[in-house]
């Protein structure tokens, strides 16, 4: 566009070069004068609008304006406070490896205005220090500070530095340092010092020898004697006199003796009494005023004067807390001297165990429950002891071990005297021991009147123990019921059976004689006895209760009246005809089966008789059943059968039937 307007310019004549000229010159005035005119019409520049910070400017801290108005193409700034006063909080604490940071805030209308600065990079630290509070002006360390340290082939060298380090306590870096080691004098002694010589001294430096004073003189040490008085007679001794360093040992003559009396004005016992004495010796004239020790005071116990060795539970003796005397040991202990006050060690020696029964402890046996009893020492403050467990009460026979003093009655129990040795021989004597209880009342209890058995009516007791006739209270019946009707028997009349309770809680079961006469039926092994009897009135000899008066065997149906049996009831003796029963054994011919009879032959054992016989077929059920089954197996059936051989005679053999 340029190049165009430079080639119209060109082509325009000198007249039309100065008509666009002139032109653009009145188009410039217009152009200057439309910028004047809005400038005086009322436009102004534009209404700031800060932003404010905190600013360090020459360590002093300023509030500053800065315009964000116009978009940010407003750059002014000022300030409005200077040096203001404003609060400081460490952010970030500095250590040897990072700076810290601190933040200033100053608030300004209700807004906090920060500014942070840093704080530089601490030193590294040693035994809880900073590392220069430890170092010395030339920044090197003593060889001797905790921590510091050179290496295993380093050497040191007096009054100079050798390099070294330590491990910061921060960082935990190593830290290579100066170490620094001075001269370290000790004490020398050149000529030593005697009693009486001087000496000489001076120090030198411990590592490199090298002197470090002038030599010293030592003064001579003069003689530590100690003092023993000898051959004292009244005012004169010898005083002998002894040095503690050189050993030298001299002895003055002395006329003129005084004793001043104990150190603290008394003798005591708690230590050896000290005594003054000023002692001037004869060949000097010289006075020596010293303390000797003097005779022991013997320490007080009981009012008389002590000795070394005590037994066991002496008066007055006590005991260290780390146990008390076993029994048959000696110890040690202490008392409290009557005389000083102090505390006097003695041997204190306790007697073995003496052992014997504690009756104390004693639970008496009884016929149905041991007892027990303690075989204790009775030193003083021994707790040993044996448990002795006493047996049962046995008032008789094998094991006996008491004797019946008093039997046990309705009220009182059995008193006895007991003894039992144990198996290491100590003997336990018990006397009245009451073994077992009261036996107490056994009350039979009837009606107290026959004709009155119902509600209201009293019963009463008597107590049926031997040798006792004690009665009871009467009780009277709250309730009455007949509960049956007893028949007579061989023992006792017909009777009616009652129960009956009391007010007081009895239950009993009360009879009543309602007849007169006894029965004459007998009973033996439980049923009556006539059930035995055979039809011409004998007794088998063989049947369980049958005995002989004269005790002899009876041959097969041989026929006695010298039998008997007891009666099961009344217990009375009831004579019997016996008969002498075959021992039969059957061999078997022919075995029966359910449908057919059998044969064999029987043979008495006692009388040598035998016969053939015909065995009828089994019966299994219903009547007339002679057979019962008691086994089977694979191959046979084994049979109880009966073979009558008479209306009062049965035989009972097993029978074995094949299987067919």
């Amino acid at each position: 566009m340029v190049e165009t307007l430079t080639e119209f310019f060109k082509s325009l004549n000198k007249k039309e070069k100065i008509i666009v000229i002139s032109s653009m010159s009145a188009l410039a005035v217009v152009l200057i004068a439309v910028v004047l005119l809005i400038s005086f019409c009322g436009f102004s520049k534009h209404q700031h609008d800060y932003q404010y910070t905190l600013e360090e400017q020459n360590g002093k801290y300023n509030v500053v304006g800065k315009c964000i108005g116009e978009e940010g193409d407003c750059r002014d700034r000022e300030i409005v406070l200077s040096d203001v006063q404003f609060t400081e909080t460490v952010t970030k604490q500095p250590n040897c490896m990072e700076t810290g940071e601190i933040l200033h805030t100053y608030t300004i209308d209700g807004v906090d205005l920060t500014y942070t600065s840093i704080i530089e990079k601490t030193d590294h630290r040693l035994n809880g220090s900073y590392a220069y509070e430890l170092s010395n002006a030339d920044g090197s360390f003593n060889y001797d500070v905790p921590g510091v340290k050179v290496g295993a082939t380093t050497k040191y060298v007096c009054e100079g530095t050798v390099n070294g380090y330590f491990n910061c306590e921060d960082c935990k870096g190593v830290v290579n340092i100066n170490v620094f080691k001075p001269h370290i004098a000790v004490e020398i002694t050149v000529t030593p010092v005697t009693c009486t010589t001087a000496g000489v001294r001076k120090n030198i430096c411990k590592d490199c020898s090298i002197n470090m004073s002038e030599e010293i003189t030592v003064p001579a040490a003069g003689h530590r004697n100690t003092y023993e008085l000898k051959n004292i007679a009244g005012s004169t001794a010898t005083l002998v006199s002894t040095c503690s360093a050189c050993s030298v040992v001299n002895s003055q003559k002395v006329s003129d003796l005084k004793n001043n009396g104990y150190v603290d004005g008394k003798a005591t016992c708690a230590a050896r009494p000290q005594v003054k004495y000023d002692a001037k010796i004869d060949a000097t004239g010289e006075t020596i005023s010293f303390v000797v020790d003097g005779d022991p005071i013997p320490h007080k116990l009981n009012g008389k004067t002590a000795v070394t060795n005590y037994d066991y539970g002496t008066p007055g003796i006590k005991y260290f807390t780390d146990g008390e005397i076993e029994c048959g040991e000696t110890g040690s202990a202490y008392f409290i001297c009557e005389a000083c006050e102090g505390i006097a060690e003695v041997t204190v020696t306790k007697p073995d165990h003496v052992m014997g029964l504690d009756y104390d402890t004693l639970v008496a046996p009884s016929t149905t429950t041991t007892g027990s009893i303690n075989y204790a020492c009775s030193n003083v403050d021994c707790d040993f002891y044996l448990n002795i467990v006493l047996p049962v009460v046995i008032t008789s026979g094998e094991g006996k071990n008491a004797t019946v003093i008093s039997p046990a009655t309705e009220t009182t129990g059995e008193i006895v005297r007991y003894e039992y040795t144990t198996n290491f021989q100590v003997k336990v004597e018990i006397d009245n021991i009451i073994s077992s209880p009261a036996i107490g009342h056994n009350y039979t209890y009837t009606f107290d009147d026959i004709t009155a058995t119902g509600v209201g009516a009293y019963v009463s007791g008597k107590c049926s123990n031997v040798g006792c006739s004690e009665s009871s209270v009467l009780e009277k019946i709250s309730y009455s019921k007949k509960i049956s009707d007893l028949p007579a028997t061989c023992a006792s009349v017909a009777k009616q059976v009652y129960e009956v309770k009391t007010e007081s809680g009895l239950s009993l079961t009360l009879e009543i004689e309602t007849g007169t006469e006894l029965s004459d039926s007998h009973v033996l092994n439980g049923v009556a006895a006539s059930t035995y009897e055979n039809s011409d009135g004998t007794y088998y000899f063989g049947i369980p209760g049958i005995k002989s008066f004269s005790n002899k065997e009876l041959e097969c149906d041989e026929i006695r009246e010298d039998g008997y049996y007891h009666c099961d009831e009344c217990n009375g003796v009831v004579s019997v005809i016996i008969k002498g029963q075959h021992d039969y054994s059957l061999a078997v011919d022919v075995v029966p089966t359910t449908t057919s009879d059998g044969s064999g032959t029987l043979s008495c054992s006692k009388c040598k008789t035998s016969f053939d016989i015909t065995i009828e077929k089994l019966i299994l059920s219903g009547t007339g059943k002679n057979a019962i089954k008691i086994k089977e197996t694979a191959t046979e059936i084994v049979y109880q059968y009966t073979l009558i051989m008479s209306p009062d005679e049965k035989i009972t053999v097993e029978l074995k039937v094949p299987k067919s």
